[in-house]
């Protein structure tokens, strides 16, 4: 088990503590640090903090909707920093504000309030890292997700997303105050360690890598470019009602989790994170994956993620690949 791993304490339904003032929502850098990380496996990063006083000072009411005028919703971690109750109690709230094709290392934290598929969100290779940078990704479709680095700071993702119409003076004002709080704030430590190899979702995958020993990754026996003709290949047979040929995938799955158990969770990393990003009906397959890849390299949490995220009631109105195979 990670050994950042801790017993939850008991919190209030908004999943964060009171304030001194009374409201849900607090300014005790402590408490927010603390719920970040039982609540999201998020490290609070200073922008994250800049920002937050900012939307108190802006919205003490509702802080998450305080940049709705820039056609901003702040959502997931502010949404609980902010008091506001989630829509299932019984969700934890690691899931709120997930996009179906988020992975463990994204927490989605900024959305535009006009289309809710385009998100931002915090990126980490590992839960207890600070992040690295601020991804984007604007996915539509139930296929092929990919994210875009937008940069390193919150200011980055607001530039993304804000929208300000001509001659709207209270919007450049506000857009002009929020650059001011946010503009030479890091999202973390933005330093990442070299990426091991792509991913289909475009954010890549870290690992640790022995160079000499060759222990830790080996690479995928498919190109991203054959891996991807591959998997359409399937959907393609799955809508039109043919016999789709599962033997390369069955054979990918095999080779991966041989990997798994000798040394090498890179493989497993990248194909069960592949089969995730690309479209639902691979979702068993890749949690079968992920989840043990992610206990092995210590990342406990991620595998918290992808097994609730993947087990919700949303996923399970898809035939998933898996099934259709007997697999499960």
């Amino acid at each position: 088990m990670s050994s950042r791993k801790k017993q939850r304490t008991d919190t209030k339904a908004s999943g964060c503590d009171a304030g001194t003032d009374g409201n849900k929502n607090t300014e005790n850098v402590d408490i927010i640090v603390k719920n970040l990380r039982e609540e999201f496996f998020l490290e609070a990063t200073p922008g994250l903090l800049a920002l937050w006083n900012l939307l108190l000072e802006l919205d003490r009411t509702h802080p998450y909707s305080a940049l709705e005028a820039l056609d901003i919703g702040l959502c997931g971690p502010f949404h609980m920093l902010g008091g506001r109750e989630k829509r299932d109690s019984a969700t934890p709230w690691f899931l709120h504000s997930r996009h179906r094709f988020d992975p463990p290392e994204v927490v989605t934290f900024m959305s535009s309030v006009s289309d809710r598929s385009v998100r931002c969100g915090f990126f980490r290779d590992s839960p207890e890292s600070m992040p690295t940078a601020i991804v984007c990704s604007s996915a539509r479709e139930d296929r092929c997700s990919e994210f875009k680095v937008v940069g390193t700071t919150l200011w980055s993702a607001i530039q993304k997303l804000a929208k300000v119409k001509k001659g709207d003076k209270k919007a450049g004002e506000l857009l002009s105050r929020v650059q001011t709080a946010l503009s030479d704030v890091d999202a973390g430590n933005t330093k990442r360690c070299p990426r091991i190899d792509d991913t289909l979702h475009k954010l890549g995958i870290v690992v640790p890598y022995d160079k000499k020993t060759e222990i830790g990754w080996r690479p995928l026996s498919l190109s991203d470019t054959q891996l991807r003709k591959y998997l359409s290949s399937l959907l393609a047979a799955k809508d039109t009602g043919k016999e789709p040929d599962f033997r390369k995938l069955d054979e990918l799955i095999t080779y991966a989790n041989i990997a798994n158990d000798e040394g090498d969770p890179g493989q497993p990393l990248k194909l069960g994170l592949d089969l995730f990003s690309f479209a639902i009906e691979f979702d068993n397959d890749a949690c079968n994956l992920l989840a043990p890849t992610y206990r092995l390299l210590g990342r406990d949490e991620f595998a918290t993620v992808i097994e609730s995220h993947t087990a919700g009631e949303r996923r399970r109105k898809h035939k998933t690949f898996s099934a259709l195979r007997h697999m499960e």
